[in-house]
């Protein structure tokens, strides 16, 4: 998938292209989501703690990925590093990533190799955010390995 060109903003208003972001790291876990929504921010929560558990030891890194004002960037980045404080923060502010990805509900994850190319994805909520997650990783890198495709 071609993500050249498209870019989010840090807290601080600094733009980061999305393919150069893929490329730092053999997988990356994006969560699209909504701070004023509680069920999302649960779910980010959650989503945190078992993609730390279940790619550890991996090179992984987890993007925060939320479609909102400049204004409220600096509080997104606050939430999420008191409860994800290894994850990078980012603001898609018009939703043009997000649309690029054809993503029409929140929260949305997504899981990327260095390649920008696309391994896993899960969209809306569930009943248990990280079991689902584990499990859908887990077998996502497995068939990886079993076709001899590295991350």
């Amino acid at each position: 998938m071609d993500l050249s060109g498209y870019y989010l903003r840090d807290a601080n208003g600094k733009q980061h292209e999305m393919s150069v972001l893929l490329k730092s790291h053999k997988l990356s876990l994006l969560v699209f989501w909504k701070l004023d929504d509680g069920k999302s921010c649960t779910m980010l929560n959650e989503l945190y703690e078992a993609a730390t558990e279940t790619l550890h030891g991996m090179d992984f890194q987890l993007l925060t990925i939320a479609e909102t004002s400049a204004s409220l960037a600096q509080l997104e980045q606050n939430y999420v590093h008191a409860n994800a404080p290894d994850a990078f923060c980012f603001s898609d502010v018009n939703g043009d990533f997000r649309r690029y990805l054809a993503i029409t509900e929140l929260p949305y994850t997504i899981l990327f190799d260095s390649n920008s190319r696309l391994i896993c994805s899960q969209r809306g909520y569930c009943v248990d955010a990280s079991d689902q997650l584990c499990d859908k990783v887990r077998s996502c890198l497995l068939k990886m390995d079993q076709a001899s495709i590295k991350p």
